[in-house]
């Protein structure tokens, strides 16, 4: 961004610079008693390029603009032929346009003077600060942009907020101007211009490394001209819960979100507070007033509920300590079952012992038996052998002592 001295033409010096979206603007200082920057018409511009290109100005280096371009109406280059001659109600004062500057900005005459006598381009002034109270409504804000100090009329605010944020960004202001440039577009009835302006010196704040706990302001701006625009909808007939949501989000960035509200009572929570911080007023309302609403924050907070009764609170705790009682017993008498089972357990795993002994040794004795058994009747059988052979042995002895016939093998 760079501001350049195009020329002086009855006493009157003339500017133009360009910030860094190559939008350009001309100014206009007036030399005078009381002394006023304003910004000059697309007309003006053209009669001062007009009146520079006359022979006696073109010997002079910086005075000389006959190379430089002209523009129509649309801001488009155009043949320097069709440049209108300055005339005589150039030099009158331009009544400001929408973004004209028009508060006093004093600049001594000894400085003018001396400047004007010095080759340098550069403009020494004094700016005479007006002060403002209370009562008095804001109109202006004091910008400075490459040493010229001027102020910027915000009762001729234009729908699209782009240019004065490219303003701002040039002349690096701080956050008060942002922030009454967009409650100006909030009192104004255009809360999207509000809302664009303010997130462009967020961007611009958290380029800087500004911490958001220094922007509070902001958020709660933001969060109002959200509900706005919820309102708005709803007026139109529309159900649009988004602005709502957004408003809450930006307000939650200030006190929190250890309570989440409930989408049905999102508008009328939200709006009160935000209105109530900052309320717009009507079309047909005075300057004080506006300047009332908005310097005038009402931070009215919901009332609390109401603190529950001691001895509620005391049957409540009673009832809670029998129910730990309760608790406690039951789990004694479970504990005690749990022993008895214990020991039934062991019991029984006992006797389970003793059986099995019991058991083992029945068997063992019937495998003995069996054994003893098998020997007796192996025993028995051999005994058996032994009596018919010695039977037989005695019937033939008998037979041979009686010599006659064989008695009867049966016979005994």
């Amino acid at each position: 961004m760079a501001l350049s001295l195009y020329g002086d033409i009855d006493d009157s010096r003339y500017f133009m610079f360009s910030d860094q979206a190559s939008s350009q603007y001309s100014f206009c200082l007036d030399n005078g008693s009381r002394n006023r920057v304003f910004p000059s018409t697309l007309m003006q511009y053209r009669s001062v390029h007009s009146e520079l290109e006359t022979p006696e100005s073109k010997g002079s280096s910086h005075n000389n603009l006959h190379d430089g371009p002209a523009f129509d109406d649309a801001g488009r280059v155009r043949d320097r032929s069709r440049v209108e001659d300055l005339t005589s109600s150039t030099n009158k004062r331009i009544h400001p346009s929408d973004h004209s500057i028009c508060d006093q900005i004093s600049v001594t005459d000894d400085s003018m003077q001396g400047d004007t006598a010095s080759d340098s381009h550069t403009v020494v002034n004094t700016p005479n600060i007006p002060s403002y109270s209370p009562k008095s409504p804001l109109i202006s804000r004091l910008l400075c942009l490459s040493g010229e100090v001027f102020s910027y009329d915000l009762k001729n605010l234009q729908p699209d907020p782009r240019e004065i944020v490219d303003l701002l960004k040039c002349t690096g202001s701080e956050r008060g101007n942002w922030m009454i440039v967009g409650a100006s577009y909030r009192r104004q009835g255009n809360p999207r211009a509000a809302i664009i302006v303010l997130k462009a010196m967020l961007e611009v704040m958290a380029q800087h490394g500004i911490p958001e706990q220094q922007l509070k302001p902001a958020f709660l701006l933001l969060s109002g001209c959200e509900t706005d625009l919820g309102k708005l909808t709803q007026e139109e007939g529309k159900v649009d819960h988004e602005h709502y949501q957004k408003a809450q989000e930006w307000i939650q960035k200030v006190y929190g979100t250890t309570k989440i509200l409930n989408r049905s009572t999102i508008s009328e929570p939200l709006s009160s507070t935000a209105n109530k911080l900052f309320h717009p007023p009507s079309s047909d309302s005075n300057e004080s007033q506006r300047l009332t609403h908005s310097f005038r924050p009402k931070a009215d907070l919901p009332a609390r509920p109401p603190s529950p009764d001691r001895s509620d609170i005391m049957r409540e705790i009673q009832s809670l300590r029998s129910r730990f009682h309760s608790q406690a017993g039951a789990k004694r008498k479970l504990k005690d079952s749990l022993d008895l089972e214990r020991d039934i357990r062991r019991r029984l795993e006992k006797e389970v012992d003793i059986l099995r002994r019991e058991r083992d040794d029945s068997r063992r004795r019937e495998e003995n038996a069996l054994i003893q058994l098998q020997r007796e009747s192996e025993d028995r059988r051999r005994a058996e052998d032994d009596y018919f052979y010695e039977r037989d042995l005695r019937m033939k002895m008998e037979e041979r002592l009686s010599g006659r016939r064989t008695p009867s093998p049966y016979r005994l």
